[in-house]
């Protein structure tokens, strides 16, 4: 009686996995005799063909049609990405806007303080030719 509830679990575990809907094991891992096992919480060891011929045979051949391209579940259509509305991209244009300038106006101070200070070189390097001259 133990092995036909270890096999019940064991189906209903392949076929958790197979729709995707897994209890155990992490969304989107293949299916395989091992994952099966650990979606059932079987150590995956315990899952043998001598002990479970017909469903390792069942795992195999779906295994062998998702090789090939064909399954048996019908295919979920994939979400849409999902896009940010007007008032989103407008208020992320705006503030990108004000970082941008911002860093724009540090420049521009940046530029008049250079400015200033090669200004103030070029008369301190003239007053100095001049007095060589004299």
């Amino acid at each position: 009686m133990v092995k036909r509830s270890r096999e019940a679990d064991l189906r209903a575990g392949f076929e958790r996995m197979k729709s995707g809907d897994v209890l155990r094991v992490p969304k989107g891992t293949p299916v395989s005799q091992n994952n099966i096992a650990r979606e059932t919480g079987m150590e995956p060891s315990a899952f043998k063909k001598s002990r479970y011929p017909l469903l390792v045979d069942e795992v195999q051949q779906y295994i062998a049609q998702l090789a090939v391209g064909v399954t048996d579940r019908p295919t979920k259509p994939k979400p849409l990405p999902s896009r940010p509305c007007a008032d989103e991209q407008v208020q992320s244009a705006n503030a990108e806007r004000d970082l941008v300038m911002s860093k724009l106006m540090l420049a521009q101070v940046k530029i008049i303080e250079l400015t200033k200070t090669l200004a103030d070189y070029e008369v301190a390097e003239q007053e100095r030719l001049m007095q060589r001259r004299l």
